[in-house]
Formats: C-alpha cells, sequence, structure tokens
C-alpha cells in the first residue's frame, strides 16, 4: 500500500523543481533523470503502458538500492493496494518528470542556442 509520506515527498519535489531548488541530471538510462542528495537519490523515469506513458519514482540510498518506489500504472485490477500512486496524482508526476528532463537535458540552453543560430543567419 501506498505510504502517504511518499505521495508528500513527491509533491514537495514537484514544488521546489518548479522553484528550481532540486537539480536533476542525466543517468544512464535515456528515460531516467536523477536528483541527489546527502545519502539518497530519487530517480524519476517513463516508460509507455498500455495507453499512456507510466512514471515511476524510486528512491535510492548509497548503495544503489531500491529503498522505495510509486509508479503512475493504475491498469491493473487490484493497483489499490500496490505502490501505484492514485490518478488524481498522474499529472503532476507527468509534470515533474517533464521539468527534470528538461533540467537534466539543459533543454532551454538548446531551444536559446538554435534561436540565436538561427536569427543571425
Amino acid at each position: 500500500m501506498m505510504d502517504d509520506r511518499m505521495k508528500e515527498l513527491i509533491k514537495r519535489l514537484h514544488e521546489q523543481t518548479a522553484n528550481g531548488k532540486v537539480v536533476w541530471e542525466k543517468t544512464a538510462d535515456k528515460a531516467t533523470f536523477q536528483a541527489s542528495f546527502s545519502t539518497y537519490a530519487i530517480r524519476i523515469s517513463s516508460k509507455y503502458g498500455l495507453a499512456e506513458a507510466v512514471y515511476e519514482v524510486s528512491i535510492y540510498d548509497k548503495d544503489g538500492d531500491v529503498v522505495e518506489s510509486a509508479d503512475t500504472d493504475n491498469s491493473w485490477e487490484g493497483w489499490e493496494g500496490s505502490n501505484s500512486l492514485p490518478p488524481e496524482t498522474h499529472r503532476m508526476v507527468a509534470d515533474l518528470y517533464a521539468r527534470a528532463r528538461r533540467m537534466a537535458l539543459d533543454v532551454d540552453q538548446a531551444l536559446d542556442t538554435l534561436l540565436e543560430t538561427l536569427a543571425s543567419r
């Protein structure tokens, strides 16, 4: 069953990422991004489910072991008793993923550079 603290953690991550207080970086997996803290790291990843993208948020300890994880996969019967996040949080997690991706890939810099290059032609 989903721990309410995990939902609160995701909410705070979303807020602080939106405010530029959490730094996201690339990982070896191109669909996964990581924010590192003193003794833990949080990774957010995306994969495609039956109808829409499924996002997973995982906490890793200093040894690289998964301490806890939650996902947005509600496509199967009985998801309520699992680590699946409730449907009302899906937009927030999708937005968190998009913001983490933009930061880790430095999308703003890429767009600014390309616009500047095209403007000088």
